[in-house]
């Protein structure tokens, strides 16, 4: 890959394209009542961390979430 390719930039800028027609389909969680999907990528049992794909339905939302130990990492809402 040379320097001044396509794929040398993109490779840069840390994008990551996932192409959803490959994920396997049972691996989807379905939040109707919210108009979206969820899938995810990575998970460490261990934090709680992860990686997930949203796929939003037209007027699909999250409802407003206060994380309560927000205030305890110095992150505030407004």
């Amino acid at each position: 890959m040379s320097n001044d390719s396509p794929q040398h930039a993109l490779a840069k800028s840390l994008e990551v394209l996932i192409d959803t027609t490959t994920l396997d389909p049972k691996g989807w969680i379905e939040y109707p009542e919210y108009g979206f999907r969820q899938y995810f990528l990575w998970k460490n049992p261990a934090t709680g961390a992860s990686i997930a794909l949203l796929e939003y339905e037209k007027g699909g939302r999250i409802r407003h979430h206060i994380d309560p130990d927000a205030t305890c990492r110095g992150v505030t809402s407004t």
